[in-house]
Parts: C-alpha cells; sequence; structure tokens
C-alpha cells in the first residue's frame, strides 16, 4: 500500500486511490472476510495505455471491471508510460 500511495502522489495529473482497510475497532461488516468475498486481484489485467487508439476502449474496460460483482484490486488504468497520450 506504501508504494501505491508514493506512485499516486509523484503521479502528474488527476488520479484517484482508493484503499479497502477493514477497520476492527469500528465496523464489524467490513472485515477480512468480507474483503476476500467481495474483492479480487486484477491479475490478467494489462492497466497501461501505449497509444492514443487504445485510450477509449482501455477507459470503458476500466468501468466494466469497476461494475462487477467483486470489487477489483490492483492499478485499473495507468497513462504514465506515454506522455503524449491524453
Amino acid at each position: 500500500m506504501k508504494a501505491t500511495i508514493k506512485a499516486g502522489l509523484s503521479h502528474r495529473g488527476a488520479g484517484v486511490l482508493e484503499i479497502i482497510q477493514p477497520c476492527p475497532t469500528w465496523n464489524n461488516v467490513v472485515n477480512m472476510e468480507w474483503v476476500a468475498k467481495n474483492t479480487q486481484y486484477l491479475k490478467e489485467w494489462d492497466p497501461v495505455v501505449s497509444k492514443e487508439e487504445e485510450l477509449l476502449a482501455k477507459v470503458q474496460k476500466g468501468m466494466m471491471l469497476e461494475s462487477m460483482e467483486r470489487r477489483p484490486l490492483g492499478v485499473i488504468f495507468d497513462s504514465r508510460v506515454n506522455a503524449n497520450v491524453r
């Protein structure tokens, strides 16, 4: 998580970091069991957009990931590799 926060802070431009962190003191609903059942790591997903032509399709696929039953964990969208992609 520390590396993700650092990357978010050093990123030029807009970005969103969502951290799903159970609180055992104040929240007995969103616990580690809930997180295991309601999230999934993105293993096959490539978040990098390297060409302007890929941008719209990648954003649409990213939005589909966000609407899945289980919340995706990982980087969903990254256009830092090519500064010309806007």
